[in-house]
C-alpha cells in the first residue's frame, strides 16, 4: 500500500457518510481522503458534525465529496458552505441498492467534472448522476425534493 499523503497532497476529501468509497479512493489516488483517514484524522475525526467540517474543508480549498444530499439545502450547513465557499459534488445513487462499484463506475465516468470543481473561486454544488452531472445552488432553508427522471 502506498504511504499516507501529508496535508500538503490533499485536493478531495471524502465525507463519513461515503467513508467505505473513500478509503477505496485514496488507494487509488494520493491526493484523496477521509473524514477519519490520515492525515486529516486528527482535523476531521471520525463524528464530526457538517457545520465543522465545511468551513475546515473550504477554506483548506479541498474539494468535498459526499452522498448527503441534504447539506444543499439545510438552512446551517448550505449558508456556511456559501459563505466559506465550499465546493462539493453529491454522489446520487447511481441504481437502486448501489454498491461501491457502482458508484465508482459513476465517479470515473465523470471525475473531469468532479475534479474541473478545483477552478471554481465560489461555492459550488455539483450533483452526479449515473448518466450526467448537473451544478445545482445552495438554497438554505428549501426543502430538498426527490430527484425524478433519468437516474
Amino acid at each position: 500500500m502506498p504511504p499516507a499523503p501529508s496535508l500538503t497532497d490533499v485536493r478531495f476529501i471524502v465525507d463519513e457518510d461515503s467513508r467505505g468509497f473513500g478509503i477505496w479512493l485514496s488507494r487509488l489516488r494520493k491526493d484523496m481522503t477521509c473524514v477519519g483517514s490520515e492525515p486529516v484524522e486528527h482535523l476531521l475525526p471520525l463524528g464530526t458534525p457538517d457545520p465543522t467540517w465545511i468551513p475546515l474543508v473550504a477554506e483548506r480549498g479541498w474539494i468535498a465529496i459526499t452522498k448527503n444530499s441534504k447539506i444543499r439545502t439545510q438552512p446551517r450547513e448550505a449558508a456556511l458552505a456559501v459563505e466559506h465557499g465550499l465546493r462539493i459534488a453529491c454522489l446520487m445513487e447511481p441504481v437502486k441498492g448501489a454498491n461501491r462499484w457502482d458508484f465508482a463506475q459513476m465517479v470515473m465516468r465523470h471525475w473531469d467534472a468532479i475534479a474541473a470543481l478545483e477552478d471554481r473561486d465560489e461555492a459550488t454544488w455539483l450533483s452526479v448522476f449515473r448518466d450526467r452531472v448537473k451544478e445545482r445552488p445552495f438554497q438554505p432553508g428549501q426543502p430538498e425534493r426527490a430527484q425524478t427522471g433519468r437516474l
